[in-house]
C-alpha cells in the first residue's frame, strides 16, 4: 500500500539589510516547499503583522486584511509539486511606534491536495494552525520535526527580522575664513570656521544633541549658524564655549527622517605654536541611536563627501582613511609684512641757508 508524506515548509525572508523608519514600506518574500510526496494546493498562510505595521493599501498582492488589521491572509491556488516551491510576496508599512527589532511572523494554515481534499492534519512534522502559539519558532530553519522531536522548530511557520531606528551619520570640515595678513596659511590671529553636518536615513532621533570640545589653542569667534532640513525644536545652545559648555544645541530637538542638520563654528587661533597641529571631532547622541555617533573628516579635493552632505568650498584638504577622522589643520609662521624705513633731519645748518 502507498503511504503518502505531506509536508510542507515555509520560509519567510526580506532583502532588508539597512534601519528603515516610520511610513516605510517593507517587501517581505514567503515561499512554500513541498517537502512531501504527493502534489499540494490551496495552502492557506496567515502573517502576523508585527506591532504598528498595517498591511499595504498600495500593494496588497492579494493579502486580506484579518479583524483588527493584526493578521493578513492569502491561498496559494498553484499545484506545488514534491520537491518544488512557490513564492508569494507581502508589503508591510511601518506606522508610528515601530522601534527596535521589529519580528514579522508567517505561517501555513491549511493544506490541500490535488483533489482539494484538506490534509492539514496530516502535515508530518508541523500543526497548521493560524494560532502563532509555537515557542519554538528558528528563523529561516525548514528541516526539523516538531511533531517528533521536543524543541524542534515547525518548519511551517517562520520569523524574519527588520530594524526601526535611526540611520544617522556625522561629518565635519574646516576652512580658512578670515586670514588677516593674507598669505593663505593659518595663523595666529586668523579665523577658521568648523562646519559639522549630521544627516539622518531612517527613523527620527529625537532628544538629538551635538558635543563638540574645542582644541585649547581656540576660542569661539562670532556667531554660531545653523541650517536644517526635517528638523524639529532646533535652537543653538547660546552659552557654548567650547571649553568646559560643549553641548551644541538646547533640549527637545529632533533630527528626523531624511534629516540633515548643519552647523557652523567661527574660532580664532590663540596661542598656537608654529606648526601645531590642532584637530577636532564632534559628536551626536539621541533616542535610538546606539552609542555616539562621531564625524568624519571632509574635503572638497581627497574626502568626497556623500550626495547630500555639502562641503565648503576652500576647507582645508583632510587625510582620508576608513575610519572616522577628525578634521585636522596646521598652525604655520606666516608671511610677516615686515617693512623698513630710514630718515635723515639737519640738525646744524652751518651757513644758516636751510639747505644741506
Amino acid at each position: 500500500m502507498f503511504s503518502e508524506t505531506i509536508d510542507i515548509a515555509l520560509r519567510l525572508t526580506t532583502l532588508v539589510n539597512t534601519k528603515k523608519a516610520v511610513g516605510d514600506e517593507i517587501k517581505y518574500t514567503i515561499t512554500i516547499y513541498n517537502q512531501g510526496d504527493i502534489a499540494l494546493t490551496n495552502i492557506g498562510i496567515i502573517d502576523y503583522l508585527p506591532a504598528n505595521t498595517l498591511l499595504s493599501s498600495t500593494n496588497t498582492n492579494g493579502w486580506v486584511p484579518g479583524a483588527g488589521n493584526i493578521t493578513a491572509s492569502k491561498t496559494i491556488t498553484d499545484i506545488i509539486n514534491p520537491g518544488d516551491s512557490a513564492k508569494i510576496d507581502i508589503y508591510i508599512v511601518i506606522q508610528s511606534g515601530a522601534n527596535g527589532s521589529v519580528k514579522n511572523t508567517a505561517e501555513t494554515v491549511s493544506i490541500q491536495d490535488f483533489n482539494y481534499i484538506n490534509r492539514s492534519l496530516d502535515e508530518i512534522d508541523s500543526t497548521p494552525d493560524g494560532f502563532n502559539t509555537e515557542i519554538n519558532v528558528k528563523d529561516d530553519v525548514i528541516n526539523e520535526q516538531a511533531k517528533i522531536n521536543v524543541g524542534d522548530d515547525e518548519d511551517d511557520h517562520d520569523v524574519a527580522f527588520i530594524t526601526v531606528s535611526p540611520d544617522v551619520y556625522g561629518y565635519e570640515s574646516v576652512k580658512l575664513t578670515t586670514d588677516f595678513n593674507n598669505d593663505g596659511l593659518v595663523t595666529v590671529g586668523d579665523i577658521v570656521t568648523y562646519t559639522i553636518t549630521y544627516v539622518n536615513y531612517a527613523n527620527g532621533a529625537s532628544s538629538f544633541q551635538i558635543t563638540n570640545l574645542l582644541p585649547s589653542s581656540v576660542r569661539r569667534k562670532g556667531t554660531i549658524t545653523a541650517s536644517s532640513i526635517n528638523v524639529t525644536g532646533l535652537s543653538l545652545n547660546s552659552s557654548y564655549t567650547g571649553a568646559g559648555v560643549n553641548n551644541l544645541l538646547n533640549t527637545g530637538v529632533t533630527l528626523g527622517v531624511n534629516g540633515k542638520l548643519v552647523i557652523n563654528i567661527p574660532v580664532e587661533i590663540r596661542g598656537a605654536g608654529s606648526g601645531q597641529t590642532l584637530s577636532n571631532q564632534a559628536s551626536a547622541t539621541g533616542t535610538g541611536i546606539s552609542g555616539v555617533v562621531l564625524t568624519d573628516a571632509l574635503d572638497n579635493n581627497t574626502c568626497v563627501p556623500p550626495p547630500n552632505v555639502d562641503v565648503p568650498s576652500g576647507s582645508i584638504s583632510q587625510s582620508c582613511t576608513s575610519g572616522l577622522d577628525p578634521v585636522f589643520f596646521s598652525v604655520s609662521i606666516g608671511s610677516p609684512d615686515v617693512r623698513a624705513f630710514k630718515s635723515i633731519k639737519l640738525t646744524k645748518d652751518i651757513d644758516v641757508n636751510g639747505v644741506p
